[in-house]
């Protein structure tokens, strides 16, 4: 099992004024899927964060500007690497995550 700081991701979604929401393997969810933090396999202290696609500019800016700070106060390093949606799945009852840059 690898290593992931959960409780930091925890911890920095909070100082954003989200909660995590849903993990699943190497992502975490924000409450209404206004963000997706990313943990990578290879560096535990590298996090990717992608920003719903939906979000207004400033609320977006505003993330990445807590996240990011709060971040290196935890020896974490935070990449921002684009956007993201939610689309309903066409095969079953789920939703399908498309990233985009």
């Amino acid at each position: 099992m690898k290593f992931r700081p959960l409780n930091a991701v925890h911890e920095l979604m909070n100082k954003t004024g989200y909660e995590p929401a849903y993990a699943y393997d190497d992502l975490v969810f924000s409450s209404d899927a206004i963000f997706i933090v990313q943990f990578d396999d290879k560096n535990p202290s590298l996090l990717t964060l992608f920003i719903n696609k939906d979000c207004i500019e400033s609320e977006r800016d505003r993330i990445k500007t807590i996240f990011t700070s709060h971040a290196n106060d935890k020896n974490l390093t935070v990449k921002f690497d684009g956007s993201f949606e939610l689309c309903e799945s066409k095969q079953n009852e789920s939703f399908d995550i498309v990233f985009s840059n």
